[in-house]
């Protein structure tokens, strides 16, 4: 009769337990393997805590081993996916402002493991990030990127403002990036419209307003822009407008208001302009409704 298998037997020699090699114990070419896959990762580690400002409290990194044990590594390294991680995070930490922060707050260890064909993933919980290889994944740098971006949410701004981002979670660096675009596409017409009015006109997007708005075919500064526009217009065109246009009006606020929901406010040195993607001779109802109520 064959003797069973025995995983872990211990011999008690004067107090002293001996343990032999059982089934979860590493192998010395295993330690080695993964000794060098952790030195690979370490440049791409270094750069991503020394440009997010994670140095003193670093983001550490760890292979979940068992996953990849079993995978053949002839055409493929950990390492060489893993790293993607830190290298995005170097990236978006030195190129998206307002981004240290938030990876300095939510992201405390990233966890690669290898999940299979098909199941490509990332996911984000109690400052875990962990990364679920797919060897055969297309535009992982992109994806990874997006992830990030959309998970990591920055500091809610204090106050009520309409342009505050919704909710308590603050607002995503994805939200803020886009957001930021909008701004600055909006900027030539606001600077153009203070220059002729001789004003300081700012702008504010509701941004809770056009959240779940499809902008595929439609962008918020392509309308909002319009109210800029139009009194730039009317104070070139006529002088005695810029007084009561100095006077009645210190910011402009445009939100989404929903088909058939066109429409604009003055009030306490506030215009609010409610956008309807779908609002036919916009710029001939703006202006109407500027030399109405000025």
């Amino acid at each position: 009769m064959k003797p069973k298998n025995i995983v872990v037997s211990t011999l008690l020699l004067g107090g002293l337990v001996l343990a032999s090699a059982g089934a979860n114990a590493e192998s010395l070419e295993d330690k080695e393997k993964w000794a060098r896959q952790d030195s690979y990762m370490e440049s791409s580690v270094k750069d991503a805590n020394t440009a997010c400002g994670t140095s003193a409290k670093a983001i550490t990194h760890q292979f979940d081993k068992a996953s990849f044990a079993k995978e053949d590594w002839s055409s493929h390294s950990p390492n060489g996916y893993c790293s993607g991680v830190f290298d995005n995070l170097r990236s978006i930490c030195a190129n998206v402002d307002g981004a240290k922060p938030p990876v300095q707050s939510q992201i405390k260890k990233v966890v690669c493991r290898y999940a299979g064909k098909g199941k490509f993933g990332m996911t984000l919980a109690n400052g875990t990030l962990t990364y679920n290889v797919d060897w055969d994944e297309p535009n992982v740098d992109d994806k990874i990127a997006a992830f990030i971006k959309r998970n990591l949410t920055t500091t809610p701004a204090s106050g009520s403002g309409s342009g505050a981002a919704a909710g308590a979670k603050g607002e995503s660096l994805e939200d803020k990036e886009k957001w930021a675009r909008q701004d600055s596409y909006m900027a030539s017409s606001i600077k153009d419209a203070n220059a002729k009015c001789g004003t300081a006109l700012t702008n504010e997007f509701d941004k809770a307003s056009f959240a779940k708005e499809d902008w595929t075919s439609h962008s918020p500064n392509g309308y909002c822009s319009g109210a800029f526009d139009n009194l730039r217009s009317l104070c070139a065109s006529n002088a005695a407008a810029k007084k009561p246009v100095q006077q009645k009006i210190k910011r402009v606020v445009c939100k989404y208001a929903g088909k058939g929901k066109f429409g604009m406010t003055l009030s306490g040195g506030t215009l609010t302009y409610n956008v309807d993607w779908d609002q036919a001779n916009v710029d001939d109802k703006i202006t109407s409704f500027l030399k109405k109520n000025l």
